[in-house]
Protein backbone atom coordinates (compact mmCIF):
# COMPACT_ATOMS: atom_id res chain seq x y z
CA UNK A 1 0.00 0.00 0.00
CA UNK A 2 2.84 2.49 0.96
CA UNK A 3 4.32 1.96 -2.33
CA UNK A 4 1.48 2.23 -4.49
CA UNK A 5 0.60 5.29 -2.80
CA UNK A 6 4.04 6.80 -2.75
CA UNK A 7 4.55 6.41 -6.24
CA UNK A 8 1.38 8.68 -6.93
CA UNK A 9 2.74 13.04 -7.12
CA UNK A 10 -0.67 14.20 -8.23
CA UNK A 11 -2.21 15.61 -5.24
CA UNK A 12 -6.04 14.57 -6.50
CA UNK A 13 -5.12 10.55 -7.63
CA UNK A 14 -2.98 10.49 -4.57
CA UNK A 15 -5.77 11.65 -1.73
CA UNK A 16 -8.51 9.55 -3.82
CA UNK A 17 -6.21 6.51 -3.34
CA UNK A 18 -5.66 7.01 0.25
CA UNK A 19 -9.19 7.18 0.98
CA UNK A 20 -9.82 3.74 -0.63
CA UNK A 21 -6.75 2.32 0.61
CA UNK A 22 -8.08 3.25 3.62
CA UNK A 23 -11.48 2.04 3.15
CA UNK A 24 -10.34 -1.19 2.17
CA UNK A 25 -7.61 -1.22 5.34
CA UNK A 26 -10.56 -1.22 7.38
CA UNK A 27 -13.14 -3.05 5.98
CA UNK A 28 -15.30 0.24 5.86
CA UNK A 29 -17.24 1.71 2.33
CA UNK A 30 -17.43 5.17 3.37
CA UNK A 31 -13.65 7.16 3.61
CA UNK A 32 -12.76 10.47 3.13
CA UNK A 33 -9.99 13.13 3.64
CA UNK A 34 -10.82 16.81 5.07
CA UNK A 35 -7.17 18.60 4.77
CA UNK A 36 -6.66 22.17 6.48
CA UNK A 37 -6.68 24.83 3.81
CA UNK A 38 -6.42 28.55 6.07
CA UNK A 39 -9.13 28.28 8.46
CA UNK A 40 -11.03 25.76 7.02
CA UNK A 41 -11.21 21.69 6.61
CA UNK A 42 -11.94 20.85 2.73
CA UNK A 43 -13.29 17.51 1.61
CA UNK A 44 -10.99 15.76 -0.66
CA UNK A 45 -10.08 12.15 -1.53
CA UNK A 46 -13.72 10.58 -0.73
CA UNK A 47 -14.01 6.67 -1.47
CA UNK A 48 -17.94 4.77 -1.64
CA UNK A 49 -20.79 6.95 -0.42
CA UNK A 50 -18.59 9.43 1.04
CA UNK A 51 -19.64 11.54 -1.92
CA UNK A 52 -23.22 11.82 -0.57
CA UNK A 53 -21.90 12.11 2.60
CA UNK A 54 -19.20 14.48 3.39
CA UNK A 55 -20.97 17.73 3.24
CA UNK A 56 -20.72 20.43 3.35
CA UNK A 57 -17.75 20.38 1.18
CA UNK A 58 -15.78 22.89 3.38
CA UNK A 59 -16.17 23.68 7.17
CA UNK A 60 -14.58 25.66 9.75
CA UNK A 61 -11.46 23.59 12.14
CA UNK A 62 -13.61 24.70 14.93
CA UNK A 63 -17.39 22.61 13.63
CA UNK A 64 -18.49 19.34 14.26
CA UNK A 65 -16.56 15.79 15.48
CA UNK A 66 -13.95 16.55 12.36
CA UNK A 67 -13.51 20.18 14.29
CA UNK A 68 -12.64 18.45 17.19
CA UNK A 69 -10.72 16.35 15.98
CA UNK A 70 -8.59 18.95 15.29
CA UNK A 71 -8.52 21.13 18.10
CA UNK A 72 -7.88 18.05 20.27
CA UNK A 73 -5.50 16.58 17.97
CA UNK A 74 -6.59 13.12 18.56
CA UNK A 75 -8.92 10.55 17.07
CA UNK A 76 -12.23 11.24 18.06
CA UNK A 77 -15.01 8.17 17.56
CA UNK A 78 -18.75 9.43 17.96
CA UNK A 79 -22.14 7.69 17.59
CA UNK A 80 -24.21 8.84 14.49
CA UNK A 81 -27.25 9.41 16.52
CA UNK A 82 -25.71 11.64 19.01
CA UNK A 83 -23.99 13.15 16.25
CA UNK A 84 -27.68 13.89 14.43
CA UNK A 85 -28.98 15.13 17.09
CA UNK A 86 -27.21 18.34 17.67
CA UNK A 87 -27.23 18.69 13.88
CA UNK A 88 -29.71 16.49 11.86
CA UNK A 89 -29.18 18.05 8.77
CA UNK A 90 -25.40 17.64 7.88
CA UNK A 91 -26.21 13.86 9.61
CA UNK A 92 -29.25 12.68 7.53
CA UNK A 93 -27.82 11.18 4.83
CA UNK A 94 -25.43 9.14 6.80
CA UNK A 95 -28.13 7.85 9.09
CA UNK A 96 -30.03 6.87 5.70
CA UNK A 97 -27.24 5.57 4.83
CA UNK A 98 -27.50 3.16 7.78
CA UNK A 99 -23.86 4.17 9.55
CA UNK A 100 -23.93 4.25 12.77
CA UNK A 101 -20.58 5.16 14.05
CA UNK A 102 -17.79 8.14 13.20
CA UNK A 103 -14.32 7.90 13.22
CA UNK A 104 -11.94 10.64 12.78
CA UNK A 105 -8.31 10.19 12.92
CA UNK A 106 -6.04 12.95 12.88
CA UNK A 107 -3.01 13.81 10.10
CA UNK A 108 0.13 15.16 11.58
CA UNK A 109 3.09 16.09 10.90
CA UNK A 110 5.35 17.16 14.03
CA UNK A 111 2.94 19.20 16.35
CA UNK A 112 0.82 20.39 12.86
CA UNK A 113 -2.38 18.62 12.49
CA UNK A 114 -3.06 19.39 8.43
CA UNK A 115 -5.90 17.12 8.51
CA UNK A 116 -8.32 14.71 9.22
CA UNK A 117 -9.55 10.82 8.32
CA UNK A 118 -12.98 10.62 8.27
CA UNK A 119 -14.30 7.07 8.48
CA UNK A 120 -18.24 5.89 8.67
CA UNK A 121 -19.29 2.41 9.32
CA UNK A 122 -22.87 0.11 10.05
CA UNK A 123 -21.71 -1.20 13.42
CA UNK A 124 -18.81 -0.25 15.82
CA UNK A 125 -15.32 0.45 15.22
CA UNK A 126 -12.66 -1.76 17.73
CA UNK A 127 -9.76 -0.51 19.81
CA UNK A 128 -7.85 -2.67 16.75
CA UNK A 129 -9.65 -0.58 14.31
CA UNK A 130 -8.60 2.91 15.59
CA UNK A 131 -4.96 1.68 16.44
CA UNK A 132 -4.91 0.41 12.49
CA UNK A 133 -6.02 3.56 11.20
CA UNK A 134 -3.90 5.57 13.30
CA UNK A 135 -0.77 3.83 12.31
CA UNK A 136 -1.88 4.36 8.85
CA UNK A 137 -2.89 8.01 9.73
CA UNK A 138 0.88 8.61 10.63
CA UNK A 139 2.00 7.44 7.42
CA UNK A 140 -0.54 9.42 5.07
CA UNK A 141 0.22 12.77 7.12
CA UNK A 142 3.94 12.82 5.45
CA UNK A 143 2.79 11.45 2.47
CA UNK A 144 0.82 14.47 2.22
CA UNK A 145 2.81 16.86 3.27
CA UNK A 146 5.56 15.77 1.04
CA UNK A 147 2.94 15.94 -2.02
CA UNK A 148 2.10 19.09 -0.97
CA UNK A 149 5.80 20.41 -0.98
CA UNK A 150 5.83 19.21 -4.58
CA UNK A 151 3.48 21.10 -5.78
CA UNK A 152 4.43 24.03 -3.86
CA UNK A 153 7.80 24.17 -5.67
CA UNK A 154 5.89 23.12 -8.91
CA UNK A 155 3.54 26.34 -8.21
CA UNK A 156 6.55 28.09 -7.16
CA UNK A 157 8.61 27.57 -10.63
CA UNK A 158 5.48 28.43 -12.91
CA UNK A 159 5.22 31.66 -10.73
CA UNK A 160 8.87 32.52 -11.49
CA UNK A 161 8.51 31.67 -15.33
CA UNK A 162 5.26 34.12 -15.47
CA UNK A 163 7.01 36.69 -13.46
CA UNK A 164 10.41 36.49 -15.81
CA UNK A 165 7.90 37.18 -19.22
CA UNK A 166 6.14 39.85 -17.12
CA UNK A 167 9.53 41.63 -16.26
CA UNK A 168 10.63 40.53 -20.67
CA UNK A 169 7.45 42.76 -21.44
CA UNK A 170 7.69 45.32 -19.24
CA UNK A 171 10.92 46.34 -20.12
CA UNK A 172 10.18 46.18 -24.14
CA UNK A 173 6.64 47.36 -24.93
CA UNK A 174 5.96 50.32 -25.31
CA UNK A 175 1.87 49.88 -25.35
CA UNK A 176 1.00 50.25 -21.72
CA UNK A 177 -2.30 48.92 -21.68
CA UNK A 178 -1.29 46.22 -23.40
CA UNK A 179 1.26 45.28 -20.68
CA UNK A 180 -1.07 46.41 -17.43
CA UNK A 181 -3.72 43.96 -18.79
CA UNK A 182 -0.84 41.27 -18.90
CA UNK A 183 0.16 42.41 -15.28
CA UNK A 184 -3.52 42.15 -14.00
CA UNK A 185 -4.18 38.61 -15.80
CA UNK A 186 -1.08 37.21 -14.41
CA UNK A 187 -1.84 38.52 -10.62
CA UNK A 188 -4.62 36.98 -11.02
CA UNK A 189 -3.74 33.40 -12.07
CA UNK A 190 -0.62 33.51 -9.85
CA UNK A 191 -2.16 35.24 -6.65
CA UNK A 192 -5.49 32.84 -6.78
CA UNK A 193 -7.96 35.30 -6.78
CA UNK A 194 -11.10 35.76 -8.99
CA UNK A 195 -10.70 39.20 -10.58
CA UNK A 196 -7.63 41.78 -10.53
CA UNK A 197 -8.03 45.58 -11.87
CA UNK A 198 -5.50 48.31 -12.31
CA UNK A 199 -6.17 51.82 -11.75
CA UNK A 200 -4.23 54.52 -12.65
CA UNK A 201 -3.86 57.79 -10.89
CA UNK A 202 -4.16 61.58 -11.71
CA UNK A 203 -2.52 63.37 -9.15
CA UNK A 204 -3.47 66.98 -10.47
CA UNK A 205 -7.12 65.95 -10.77
CA UNK A 206 -7.29 63.11 -7.71
CA UNK A 207 -8.85 60.84 -9.96
CA UNK A 208 -8.46 57.50 -10.79
CA UNK A 209 -9.06 55.66 -14.11
CA UNK A 210 -9.78 51.78 -14.54
CA UNK A 211 -7.04 50.88 -17.09
CA UNK A 212 -6.69 46.68 -17.43
CA UNK A 213 -9.05 44.38 -15.47
CA UNK A 214 -7.90 40.33 -15.48
CA UNK A 215 -11.21 39.11 -16.82
CA UNK A 216 -13.25 41.93 -19.42
CA UNK A 217 -16.83 40.02 -18.81
CA UNK A 218 -16.56 40.87 -14.79
CA UNK A 219 -14.47 44.41 -15.52
CA UNK A 220 -17.41 45.72 -18.01
CA UNK A 221 -19.67 45.90 -14.62
CA UNK A 222 -17.27 48.31 -12.91
CA UNK A 223 -17.83 52.20 -13.89
CA UNK A 224 -15.47 53.20 -16.71
CA UNK A 225 -14.87 56.87 -15.82
CA UNK A 226 -13.12 58.49 -13.21
CA UNK A 227 -13.31 57.60 -9.67
CA UNK A 228 -12.47 60.38 -6.80
CA UNK A 229 -9.92 59.83 -4.72
CA UNK A 230 -11.54 58.90 -0.89
CA UNK A 231 -14.14 57.33 -2.92
CA UNK A 232 -15.14 53.73 -2.27
CA UNK A 233 -12.81 51.53 -1.62
CA UNK A 234 -10.69 52.07 -3.99
CA UNK A 235 -10.35 55.60 -3.18
CA UNK A 236 -9.56 55.25 0.02
CA UNK A 237 -5.91 53.27 -0.80
CA UNK A 238 -5.22 56.35 -3.38
CA UNK A 239 -6.38 59.02 -0.71
CA UNK A 240 -4.35 57.10 1.57
CA UNK A 241 -1.70 55.55 0.25
CA UNK A 242 -1.65 52.76 2.18
CA UNK A 243 -3.13 48.99 1.63
CA UNK A 244 -6.44 48.24 2.60
CA UNK A 245 -7.89 44.68 3.14
CA UNK A 246 -11.75 44.27 3.45
CA UNK A 247 -13.06 40.50 4.05
CA UNK A 248 -16.53 41.13 3.10
CA UNK A 249 -17.22 44.46 0.96
CA UNK A 250 -20.92 43.96 1.64
CA UNK A 251 -21.00 45.24 5.13
CA UNK A 252 -18.28 47.97 4.49
CA UNK A 253 -20.07 51.71 4.49
CA UNK A 254 -17.18 52.84 2.40
CA UNK A 255 -17.93 50.03 -0.21
CA UNK A 256 -19.36 51.24 -3.64
CA UNK A 257 -20.74 48.64 -6.27
CA UNK A 258 -22.25 46.52 -4.11
CA UNK A 259 -24.89 45.02 -7.12
CA UNK A 260 -21.33 44.49 -9.11
CA UNK A 261 -19.77 42.04 -5.87
CA UNK A 262 -23.17 40.34 -5.35
CA UNK A 263 -23.62 39.08 -8.60
CA UNK A 264 -19.97 38.04 -9.13
CA UNK A 265 -20.10 36.93 -5.60
CA UNK A 266 -16.77 38.47 -4.80
CA UNK A 267 -17.09 40.12 -1.64
CA UNK A 268 -12.98 39.92 -0.24
CA UNK A 269 -11.21 43.00 -1.37
CA UNK A 270 -7.31 43.69 -1.35
CA UNK A 271 -6.75 47.22 -2.55
CA UNK A 272 -2.46 48.45 -2.90
CA UNK A 273 -1.33 51.34 -3.57
CA UNK A 274 1.76 51.91 -6.79
CA UNK A 275 3.85 54.58 -5.78
CA UNK A 276 6.90 56.17 -6.01
CA UNK A 277 8.79 58.11 -3.28
CA UNK A 278 7.45 60.85 -4.44
CA UNK A 279 3.69 60.57 -6.16
CA UNK A 280 1.38 58.24 -6.48
CA UNK A 281 0.85 56.12 -9.92
CA UNK A 282 -2.48 53.85 -9.33
CA UNK A 283 -3.90 51.79 -7.19
CA UNK A 284 -4.14 47.74 -7.98
CA UNK A 285 -7.26 46.05 -6.85
CA UNK A 286 -7.42 42.09 -6.08
CA UNK A 287 -11.66 40.54 -5.66
CA UNK A 288 -12.67 36.82 -4.47
CA UNK A 289 -15.03 35.40 -3.34
CA UNK A 290 -13.29 34.77 -0.06
CA UNK A 291 -11.09 37.69 1.95
CA UNK A 292 -8.06 37.82 0.46
CA UNK A 293 -5.56 36.57 2.93
CA UNK A 294 -1.83 36.12 1.91
CA UNK A 295 1.29 34.51 3.10
CA UNK A 296 5.12 35.89 3.36
CA UNK A 297 5.57 34.45 -0.84
CA UNK A 298 2.21 35.89 -1.63
CA UNK A 299 2.88 39.23 -0.49
CA UNK A 300 6.20 39.38 -2.38
CA UNK A 301 5.00 38.31 -5.79
CA UNK A 302 1.90 41.46 -4.80
CA UNK A 303 5.23 43.55 -4.09
CA UNK A 304 6.33 42.40 -7.62
CA UNK A 305 3.62 43.08 -9.64
CA UNK A 306 3.09 46.20 -7.93
CA UNK A 307 6.45 47.42 -9.64
CA UNK A 308 6.33 46.22 -12.92
CA UNK A 309 2.79 48.34 -12.53
CA UNK A 310 4.56 51.02 -11.51
CA UNK A 311 7.02 50.51 -13.82
CA UNK A 312 4.62 50.61 -16.96
CA UNK A 313 3.30 53.18 -15.42
CA UNK A 314 5.87 55.61 -15.79
CA UNK A 315 7.19 54.43 -18.82
CA UNK A 316 3.86 55.43 -20.22
CA UNK A 317 4.39 59.00 -18.67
Amino acid sequence: MNRKIGALAPVEPLLRSIAEEAARLLGVDNAGLRVTEGDELVAVGLAGSAHDTMRPARIKLWEGPNGQVVIEGRTVVRDVDELSRTDPERWKAVRQLGYTTFMGVPLRVGDRTIGVLSLRKRGSFTAGDQEVAEAFAGQVAIIIENARLYTALDVRAARLRTLARLCSMVSSSLDADLVLQAIARAAAEIMGTAFVALYVADEQSRTLLLRAASDERIGAGLPAGRRRFGEGLVGWVAEHRRALKVPDVLLDPRALSLEWARTFELRGFLGVPISLPDSLLGVLTLNDPRPVELDADDESLLDSFVSQAAVAIRNTR
